[in-house]
C-alpha cells in the first residue's frame, strides 16, 4: 500500500514499523478477552478498547517512535467519527492511521479469529467496500483494494 502511495523507502520502513507495533498495548489485557469465542461484554469491550491508548503511551516511551505512537493511536478511528479512543474523523485522523485501519481490519476478516469465521478474500473485499465512506477512508480504501487485487499471494 505505501508503495502504490508513492511512498519513499523512509516512510515506508515508519508506516511498517506502525503496522507491526499498532497492537503492542494488547499485552496488557487479559488472554481470557483476547481468546473468547464469541462476543465481549460490554466490560471487556471497554477494556479491548483502551488497547490504542496502552500502545500509544508504550510507544512513545521508546525513543524515535513517539510519530509512530501517534499513527497507532488512532488506528481504530473511523472516517464518520464514531471510532475510538478520540472520536475523530476524516483528515483528523492521521494518514497512516487510516492505512493501518484498512490492513489491520482486512487481515482481521481474512485470519482464523476465536470470535467469528474467516471470511474469503472477495468478501473481505465486499466488506471494504461497504464501509468506505463510514469506518474507512474512501479513497484509501480504493487504493488499498487495487493493490491487494494485484498482490498474486492473495490469488492462490
Amino acid at each position: 500500500m505505501a508503495k502504490a502511495l508513492g511512498f519513499n523507502n523512509e516512510l515506508i520502513n515508519e508506516i511498517g514499523v506502525a503496522g507491526l507495533l499498532h497492537d503492542i498495548g494488547k499485552i496488557t489485557l487479559d488472554e481470557t478477552i483476547l481468546n473468547k469465542k464469541g462476543f465481549l461484554d460490554n466490560e471487556e469491550w471497554n477494556q479491548m478498547k483502551k488497547h490504542p491508548e496502552t500502545s500509544y503511551k508504550i510507544l512513545s516511551s521508546v525513543n524515535g517512535l513517539a510519530t509512530t505512537a501517534e499513527y497507532v493511536l488512532s488506528h481504530h478511528e473511523r472516517w464518520d467519527g464514531y471510532g475510538y479512543p478520540n472520536q475523530i474523523g476524516e483528515e483528523s485522523i492521521p494518514y497512516f492511521s487510516r492505512i493501518i485501519a484498512l490492513a489491520d481490519a482486512f487481515d482481521a476478516m481474512v485470519s482464523e479469529r476465536t470470535y467469528r469465521k474467516t471470511l474469503t478474500f472477495e468478501e473481505a473485499i465486499e466488506e471494504l467496500e461497504r464501509n468506505a465512506g463510514t469506518q474507512f477512508d474512501p479513497q484509501l480504501t480504493k487504493v488499498f483494494i487495487k493493490t491487494v487485487k494485484n498482490q498474486p499471494s492473495f490469488l492462490d
